[in-house]
């Protein structure tokens, strides 16, 4: 028997809300959706986004923005903070 397939329950923009909001949008970081605030960091290249995010920076982004999803649901919460959808 194939088992039903299964869609993440992650809510990307309460996770945004919880883990993120609290410096994306008080101007400490480029805040979701900010295409010119998050153009020089993109240019970098997508893997060194993610990395930044999952390992932190000496910046003063903490590892997974302090939450304990896994690496690849965060992926799923960098693409939001980046593109804001």
């Amino acid at each position: 028997k194939d088992l039903p397939k299964t869609e993440s329950a992650l809510d990307v923009k309460q996770v945004y809300a919880d883990n993120c909001a609290m410096c994306h949008e008080s101007g400490v970081a480029p805040a979701a959706g900010d295409k010119d605030g998050w153009s020089a960091i993109v240019a970098k290249g997508m893997d060194k986004v993610y990395a930044n995010g999952i390992n932190g920076t000496d910046s003063g982004m903490p590892p997974k923005g302090g939450s304990s999803i896994s690496d690849a649901d965060f992926k799923l919460v960098v693409d939001y903070v980046v593109n804001g959808k």
